[in-house]
């Protein structure tokens, strides 16, 4: 694609200018992806989403975490393919922050270590087992490490539930200047 001549990038530029297409805007009812479900409850189908509906979500998810912005990095665990995938990039996209991608499911551990986000989208199912295996390493662990972890998650369930209650800790509020 280097250089000058047929089959490269200045080619294809040029051929583009010279065949110049006005963009077309979609109305909110366009449709903008065929997405397939998994087939959970039967065969797999193709669901079509509206323009309106991928911003409906991605509106949705924002409103739920207002503090999101330009700054946040995320890791995609899901495939685009994943309605919830093609949402956080959509909100990313939006944002104007950032997103890595696993390399694999297997790799999630070191992708977290590499991207290091500052928002997690993914299903249940994985935080489950990322959960699951944080108990498994803290009761082998025991001690100061099990007592900090316990102490994490109790504080954690304080806030999502002062939140619910649209209070926040005094921890959270607490600022130094």
């Amino acid at each position: 694609m280097e250089g000058d001549g047929p089959d490269t990038m200045a080619d294809l530029e040029k051929k583009g200018a010279a065949k110049f297409v006005k963009s077309i805007y979609p109305d909110s009812s366009s449709i903008c992806i065929l997405i397939y479900t998994s087939g959970t409850t039967g065969d797999p189908k193709g669901v079509l989403l509206s323009q309106a509906n991928i911003t409906s979500n991605a509106h949705a998810a924002m409103a739920c975490f207002p503090e999101m912005n330009e700054n946040d990095r995320g890791l995609s665990i899901l495939p685009w393919a994943h309605v919830f995938g093609l949402a956080e990039l959509v909100i990313y996209c939006h944002l104007g922050g950032s997103i890595g991608f696993a390399e694999s499911a297997t790799t999630i551990a070191a992708d977290l270590g590499l991207v290091k986000p500052t928002m997690l989208t993914a299903v249940p199912r994985v935080f489950n087992k990322v959960y699951d295996g944080l108990w498994t390493k803290m009761n082998e662990e025991g001690g100061l490490a099990k007592t900090l972890f316990v102490m994490g998650v109790e504080s954690g369930k304080k806030k999502r539930e002062l939140a619910a209650q649209g209070q926040s800790s005094f921890m959270t509020n607490l600022k130094f200047k």
